[in-house]
């Protein structure tokens, strides 16, 4: 296994409200996690690549109030219906 995939770091959000994305919509209440593969720790901002308060994501701008996190650790959280790699 890469180095750099030895300890990944989980953040799973949940979004407060419907919102259509150009990809697909998300509901009130889904689930999104995120994987970050680097060693070197994370700031939730840097994870999400968080711009003015809002995030790329599925093909379209997320704003941060529209999620909550509910999870942050090192054990895959398996209960979440996508996943995002990603390389920090």
């Amino acid at each position: 296994m890469p180095k750099d995939q030895e300890n990944p770091i989980w953040i799973v959000v949940e979004f407060q409200r419907e919102i259509p994305f150009p990809k697909f919509t998300m509901q009130q209440g889904e689930r999104w996690r995120f994987k970050q593969t680097s060693n070197h720790g994370m700031a939730y901002e840097k994870a999400l690549q968080i711009n003015d308060d809002r995030f790329a994501f599925a093909g379209g701008q997320c704003l941060l109030q529209d999620i909550k996190e509910i999870y942050r650790g090192d054990k895959s959280p398996e209960h979440c219906y996508g996943l995002s790699p990603l390389s920090l």
